[in-house]
């Protein structure tokens, strides 16, 4: 439908053609003209003196740029516009949730789609994927399923069901139901390279390596592309799992396709190599990388770790050093752990003080690594100081100095540790239990021992092992 306009101001309309442009697409005219707020305050009073705004083909571009087109989204002053307007339709909803989505505001996209529900305004396939990124956001799954519902009530008059389906994959991963999203997923048509990447994200995300590795297998036997983010995402599973078997088809893959110069790929397969316990191959790749950034530096010092090649791993943080590459986290988690094993005390107190310097966050991980690193070197005391420092703790943390008291003959103030963690109602784990009978062994407390071991599986549930009977 065609509008007349009598005239824009000066500032707004300069050329003589401009009013048959904004007969012919008033919504191109608006959004390429209002590039800044004292031009929407032009335009917003012209079509309330000409008796325009309520017209939707201009009312909803005026809302676009307010709410989402602008460098600062004039997000209040778009809401004042939408309230205003008369007969709302679900366009004008829909760039009011865009726009609240922009601003981080997913809860008020949320009521807002309550608010056109309730007021019969009916959503489109332009609807759902946004109210459902507010969900993913918000990780509110119980609005999320609600919304399901009226999508499956409405979805066959929808034009396009790849958006509204790809953005349920994504709000079910994003809430930590894998198996909603698996469901949604496989009664797709047609699956979209956003879905896939949607179920891998989530499988990563709850550590469901198993699925990664299955999901992939799916993918090559569907003939479905792929691409290098998800080949890191399958080595990282490789590694988690021990999956040699796979890792080395990535790499035969990644051979045969030239991909080699790919710095991050590469990085994943020394990473899922050296996993795998091939640090040998790893290095080679390592060595062969023509720039290796700090995961790679980080990946083969791990490796090396885990494999207790811990004296190869110090000569190689050393070779980082020199070539001038910042350590972060993961490096300083390994590097502890092989002074740990080593006993390299003057190393590691090197490592604790570099932290310091850098101000490095000292996270749940880094704590509980300096505590086990200071008690296996024989400095007890001094992990008692990290611990007390540390403003982040889990039950490894807690366990970690249990049993750095109990190696260090220090089997009471063990348990005194062990009862604070209960009044802080830390839940211990087998390991805990392990590092609890160790310390009534250590101070010969049978009695107690025996209360602790019976407590195990009566309060806690947790099964003896072998190692609990040692």
């Amino acid at each position: 439908m065609v509008y007349a306009l009598i005239a824009f101001s000066s500032q707004f309309l300069t050329r003589k053609d401009s009013i048959a442009d904004f007969q012919e697409n008033p919504k191109t005219l608006i959004l390429e003209r209002c590039k800044t707020s004292k031009e929407l305050n032009q335009v917003h009073a012209h079509l309330i003196k000409t008796r325009r705004l309520h017209h939707p083909a201009v009312a909803e571009p005026l809302l676009e740029s307010a709410a989402l087109v602008l460098p600062d989204p004039a997000i209040d002053y778009a809401v004042s516009i939408f309230r205003k307007l008369e007969n709302l339709d679900s366009s004008a909803y829909n760039v009011m949730i865009r726009g609240f989505n922009k601003r981080q505001s997913p809860e008020k996209s949320l009521l807002l789609f309550r608010q056109m529900v309730e007021h019969s305004v009916r959503p489109d396939e332009f609807t759902f994927p946004s109210v459902l990124k507010a969900c993913s956001k918000l990780r509110a799954l119980r609005e999320g399923e609600q919304i399901h519902a009226h999508i499956v009530k409405l979805i066959d008059g929808f034009g396009c069901k790849e958006f509204v389906e790809n953005s349920l994959v994504y709000m079910y991963a994003c809430c930590d139901r894998l198996e909603l999203a698996r469901q949604v997923f496989d009664g797709m048509s047609e699956r979209s390279p956003v879905a896939w990447k949607s179920m891998f994200a989530g499988y990563v995300r709850c550590g469901y390596w198993a699925e990664v590795v299955s999901l992939f297998q799916n993918m090559l036997k569907m003939g479905v592309e792929f691409n290098e983010v998800t080949l890191i995402t399958v080595l990282t599973a490789c590694g988690k799992l021990g999956d040699l078997e796979l890792g080395n088809w990535i790499y035969e893959y990644v051979v045969a396709n030239e991909l080699m110069g790919h710095d991050n790929l590469i990085t994943s397969l020394v990473d899922m190599y050296a996993k795998c316990g091939c640090v040998d191959t790893a290095r080679s790749l390592f060595d062969n990388m023509s720039t290796r950034d700090v995961v790679a530096w980080s990946a083969m010092i791990s490796g090396y770790s885990q494999s207790n090649r811990c004296k190869e791993a110090l000569a190689l943080f050393h070779d980082m050093q020199k070539a001038n590459v910042e350590p972060n986290e993961v490096t300083m988690v390994s590097v502890l752990s092989a002074c740990a094993f080593l006993g390299a005390l003057q190393t590691g107190k090197w490592v604790h003080s570099y932290i310091k310097k850098k101000n490095l966050k000292l996270t749940i991980n880094l704590g509980t690594t300096l505590v086990d690193f200071y008690a296996k070197c024989g400095c007890p005391d001094r992990a008692i100081e990290v611990f007390k420092e540390a403003r982040y703790k889990n039950v490894w943390t807690w366990t970690a100095l249990i049993q750095g008291l109990a190696i260090n003959g220090r089997g009471k103030h063990a348990l005194e540790f062990f009862n604070m963690m209960r009044k802080e109602k830390v839940e211990p784990n087998d390991v805990t239990f392990i590092s609890v009978l160790g310390a009534c062994s250590h101070a010969g407390l049978v009695d107690e021992g025996r209360g602790y071991f019976v407590s195990m599986s009566r309060d806690f549930g947790i099964e003896p092992r072998i190692e609990h009977y040692g």
